[in-house]
């Protein structure tokens, strides 16, 4: 079985969240010395976090991320660095300073997950949440939005080096799942720091498909290589499980015990294209397929999606050994992204 999200996640509506911005800056010329950026995460890519949505490169309704993929939404000025699950938000993951700078402006004191898309009671104006705002000089400036209440470790006016602990990730404002949204800004216009160049002639935001400078450090941009599909969650489950229990980790399970009802593995992953697959396989103690399923092709992009398959207890009980599953995206028929768990049965 399987859910997805049918269009882009809004964690965010960016642009009219710029909580500080149009009082720091005045326009001016474009000046030439821009930030080289660390991660504004310390979090293990591809693992325990993602980039979840990327600055919107077309300037129209529709939306493209710098690759021309689906990985964004309209009008998003930022790159979401997404945390894997709320077990994760509550541990603390620590969010950086990108670059050296001077704390200009902070928001402390707003409640994680109180947003709900079309009834939220979280104004547009307060939508970044709890975040700063860091001056890098030069006209360029960095935002952290939806930063974990109580966790900001910074106050306006201190000086920051880069790989300074700035706070914790967290889900505050308009943000639908934990995450940081990390903003670049040259002049007050934000940037996309995948293709940004500082010359004069540079547009902040390119065209998507045009290659420009960026401003990631070499080493970051190796780490920030464009990854999607990507597989963020892995479980094993005693039943049904849905999106919600993914987010939670409530109806996760560590060990298989004689007595449970059934044995289900489940996997989420992020940026799926048209034509896309979901496979799940079970091995059994004897090596033996347990289960194997595959899901119908998707129909169009999705920004997350999720399958689960399993079995009910045998007749005659749990094998005992380690059960080994493994969670595939499948395109063109080869496997694109994929992780694998084993559970075992308890004594």
């Amino acid at each position: 079985m399987s859910a997805d999200a049918a269009g882009p996640i809004v964690p965010c509506m960016m642009r009219a969240a710029l909580f500080f911005l149009a009082a720091c800056f005045v326009a001016g010329p474009v000046l030439a010395e821009a930030p080289r950026l660390g991660l504004p995460v310390a979090c293990a890519l591809g693992t325990d976090c993602a980039v979840q949505n990327y600055v919107d490169t077309d300037p129209g309704t529709a939306w493209k991320d710098y690759t021309c993929g689906a990985m964004t939404y309209d009008g998003h000025d930022g790159t979401d660095f997404r945390i894997a699950d709320l077990d994760m938000l509550r541990a603390g993951i620590p969010v950086v300073a990108a670059a050296a700078g001077t704390v200009l402006r902070t928001r402390d004191g707003m409640a994680d997950g109180q947003y709900r898309k079309d009834a939220s009671t979280v104004s547009e104006e307060r939508a970044c949440g709890n975040g700063l705002i860091l001056d890098h000089g030069d006209g360029w400036t960095t935002q952290y939005c939806h930063m974990r209440k109580g966790s900001l470790a910074v106050h306006s006016g201190d000086r920051v080096e880069a790989g300074a602990l700035l706070g914790f990730i967290g889900q505050s404002g308009w943000a639908e799942f934990p995450h940081l949204h990390f903003e670049v800004a040259r002049n007050g216009e934000p940037a996309d720091p995948f293709t940004a160049d500082a010359a004069p002639e540079t547009p902040a935001i390119a065209a998507c498909g045009v290659s420009g400078k960026g401003l990631w450090r070499d080493d970051v941009a190796r780490l920030l290589a464009y990854r999607a599909p990507l597989v963020l969650n892995t479980g094993f489950a005693a039943g049904r499980i849905g999106m919600d229990d993914i987010d939670s980790r409530a109806r996760t399970i560590q060990r298989l015990m004689q007595d449970m009802p059934a044995l289900v593995f489940y996997g989420r992953a992020i940026g799926l294209s048209p034509g896309d697959r979901q496979r799940i396989v079970i091995i059994a103690p004897d090596g033996s397929a347990f289960v194997e399923n595959t899901t119908d092709p998707e129909t169009r992009p999705r920004v997350q999606a999720m399958a689960f398959a399993g079995k009910k207890r045998p007749v005659d009980g749990w094998q005992p050994g380690n059960y080994r599953a493994t969670y595939q995206v499948l395109r063109d028929g080869r496997v694109v992204s994929e992780r694998s768990q084993a559970i075992a049965l308890s004594r």
